[in-house]
């Protein structure tokens, strides 16, 4: 996964109190664009407060930013309450959460795995690329083009719902 610069992480901290405030804002673009400011500058004193904005927040776009703030952050602290918001009904969030537990490191095949029956063949296409991240298994998905990267999902999705079946009792725990 791709880290993040932090080319601004100096020159702003002293932004830091003002944007930690600004998560309390009553406005939706406030505290998403906060969330994501604190990412940026990569102000680590804000993990408990980002967290805790992902604990009660119910606007997807705030989800998403504070979602990406986190991942910024490395703050592997904060999967627990990722895993708590996967299931945000926007798909779109749904991904974004997703995607943050896997750039912060987790391994959790049994959770990825139950995002392979999701409706939104988007999210169920993403757990599944993230299962064969993990587990180093081939569901066969499509490749385009001259870099030879994913182009739909094709079989893949339904390669790997059948790789879970037959191996979720291995994955138990």
């Amino acid at each position: 996964m791709a880290r993040y610069p932090r080319h601004g992480s100096l020159k702003y901290k002293g932004a830091a109190p003002f944007l930690k405030a600004s998560l309390r804002s009553s406005s939706n673009y406030v505290r998403a664009n906060s969330a994501r400011a604190i990412g940026e500058i990569h102000d680590v004193s804000a993990v408990r407060d980002l967290i805790h904005t992902l604990e009660i927040e119910e606007d997807s776009g705030v989800l998403e930013q504070t979602s990406l703030a986190l991942q910024m952050l490395n703050a592997k602290e904060a999967i627990p309450a990722l895993k708590a918001r996967s299931d945000y009904p926007s798909p779109q969030t749904r991904l974004w959460v997703i995607g943050a537990i896997e750039a912060l490191g987790s391994k959790d095949v049994t959770f990825f795995a139950s995002f392979l029956f999701d409706k939104d063949g988007f999210v169920a296409g993403y757990a599944a690329h993230a299962i064969e991240r993990i587990t180093k298994q081939d569901f066969d998905f499509p490749h385009c083009g001259e870099t030879g990267g994913p182009c739909g999902n094709g079989l893949g999705v339904e390669n790997a719902q059948r790789w879970w079946n037959s191996q979720k009792q291995n994955w138990a725990q």
